[in-house]
C-alpha cells in the first residue's frame, strides 16, 4: 500500500490505484476464506480419525478462534446448515481504514466503496508524513475533511521533494481546515 501513494500519478489514478489494490485485498481474503470453509469438514472428520473418543460425545462443541474480520465465515456455515454461534468481546470492534473498505468491497462491492477511497488516500498521506503520532487514524478524524480538501492535500505531497518536507506541509493543511 506505501508504494500505491506516489508523486508520479495524479489524484485520479491514485484513487483507481487504491481502489485496485484494495478490491484484490478482498478477493485474496474471500478466496482464503473458502479455503477455510473447504477445510473445516477435512479437519474436522481428520480429528474424529485421530481421536475416535471425541465421536461419541454428546453435544461436541468445537472452538473456531477467527479475527472479528471475518464474520463471513460464521455466515457461510450457518447458511450451509451448521448449527454454529459466534461471540463477541463487549468492547467495541473498530477495524482501521484499510480494512473497513476491504470489508465494504467484500459485502457490497467495489463500486459502493470507490466513494470511500478519497478517505483511504488521506488515511495513506497522513501514515506516510508521519505527522499523526500513534499508529491509529480513526475514522471520525478523516471524516472531517471533504474530497476536495484531500485533493489538495494529495496536491501538496506531490510538489513536496520528500516525505520528511512533506511531514510540517500535512500539519499546516491541517490547521487550515481547522481554521475554516
Amino acid at each position: 500500500y506505501n508504494d500505491l501513494v506516489n508523486r508520479n500519478y495524479s489524484y485520479e489514478q491514485i484513487l483507481e490505484r487504491i481502489a485496485n489494490v484494495s478490491e484484490l485485498e478482498s478477493i485474496m481474503q474471500k478466496e482464503r476464506e473458502d479455503k477455510i470453509l473447504e477445510n473445516m469438514k477435512t479437519n474436522l472428520f481428520q480429528l474424529l480419525k485421530e481421536k475416535p473418543e471425541l465421536q461419541n460425545k454428546d453435544n461436541l462443541k468445537i472452538l473456531f478462534p477467527m479475527g472479528a474480520f471475518h464474520t463471513r465465515l460464521y455466515h457461510e456455515t450457518k447458511k450451509h446448515g451448521d448449527n454454529v454461534s459466534q461471540e463477541f468481546s463487549p468492547s467495541p470492534y473498530i477495524f482501521d481504514p484499510r480494512m473497513t473498505i476491504e470489508r465494504k468491497i467484500h459485502f457490497l462491492g467495489i463500486e459502493k466503496a470507490k466513494e470511500d477511497m478519497p478517505k483511504i488516500l488521506l488515511y495513506w498521506l497522513l501514515k506516510k508524513s508521519k505527522a499523526l503520532t500513534g499508529n491509529e487514524i480513526p475514522h471520525k478524524f478523516l471524516s472531517k475533511f471533504s474530497d476536495n480538501q484531500v485533493q489538495e492535500l494529495f496536491e501538496i505531497y506531490k510538489k513536496s521533494k520528500s516525505d520528511e518536507e512533506f511531514k510540517p506541509e500535512v500539519l499546516n493543511w491541517i490547521s487550515r481546515c481547522f481554521k475554516k
